[in-house]
């Protein structure tokens, strides 16, 4: 902003000058005010654009890194983030799974002990 900061400067300068002529003195305030806002002020608000445009390079040249940085972070929490959803998925069709061998176990369990039963009653001499 050095550079605009010497703009400004010189123009203040030409404005001192503007002020102090002696042709100004000597013109009719009207045309002094519209010559004045002509010549300067359109020179002082393109300046004040320019260097407003110039910090905002500056801003994202300055920050985009650190954009990146918080995008690629994102992206990497998103993706754990979905890793731990297909986890928990798997963990819930795991324990689904489980219940129902758990449910299998017992049948198996349940004919274990009528196939016993019998197996304890064939073996058993005829009275």
């Amino acid at each position: 902003l050095s550079r605009y900061f010497e703009e400004f400067k010189a123009l203040e300068e030409r404005a001192e000058v503007f002020r102090t002529s002696p042709v100004t003195v000597m013109t009719e305030q009207h045309f002094v005010v519209k010559k004045f806002f002509i010549m300067l002020v359109s020179q002082a608000r393109q300046l004040f654009n320019d260097a407003n445009e110039a910090t905002k390079g500056w801003f994202q040249a300055a920050v985009s890194p650190v954009f990146i940085q918080v995008q690629q972070h994102k992206v990497a929490i998103e993706r754990k983030l979905e890793m731990l959803r297909k986890i928990q998925q798997d963990m819930d069709s795991l324990s689904g799974r489980l219940a129902e061998l758990q449910a299998l176990r017992n049948q198996l369990h349940a004919q274990h002990q009528i196939a016993e039963t019998l197996l304890n009653r064939i073996q058993q001499p005829l009275p």
